[in-house]
């Protein structure tokens, strides 16, 4: 499971009520992934990317509005995701894969997301987080 700690917090509270939301949705793929139903997997890996794509989406407008100099790297790494985390979602819902392979792409996803996201976060959101905060104080 994925934990959201304080030391996560960006300090903008519309930026971390949707990491929240985002670690929930991970979680809900990590439930289905130990129950081992593929059926459940796929529908939940589904309202993932359908959640990351409207949660970056917002970013990605913030980061216009406030005219973030960071956009273009940061919006690089959030099509990286998006693309990594769909092309598991195609391999995963063929269904002529084996059980082995299925199992080995579970676990991709899942260091994918652990790794990604809290990464992401720290080294990307919440330099964002502070670029708004200093353009609000002005």
């Amino acid at each position: 499971m994925l934990w959201w700690t304080d030391e996560l917090a960006s300090g903008l509270d519309f930026i971390d009520s949707q990491h929240k939301e985002l670690f929930t949705r991970v979680n809900e793929v990590f439930s289905a992934v130990d129950i081992n139903d593929p059926a459940k997997i796929g529908s939940t890996f589904e309202y993932l990317i359908t959640y990351v794509i409207e949660h970056f989406g917002d970013e990605e407008s913030y980061m216009i509005l406030y005219m973030y100099d960071k956009f273009p790297e940061h919006r690089e790494s959030h099509n990286y995701f998006v693309l990594k985390v769909s092309d598991l979602y195609r391999r995963f819902m063929t269904e002529d894969i084996s059980e082995e392979v299925r199992k080995e792409l579970v676990t991709e996803l899942q260091l994918l997301l652990v790794e990604w996201l809290v990464n992401h976060i720290h080294n990307y959101d919440k330099k964002l987080a502070l670029a708004i905060r200093e353009k609000n104080s002005d």
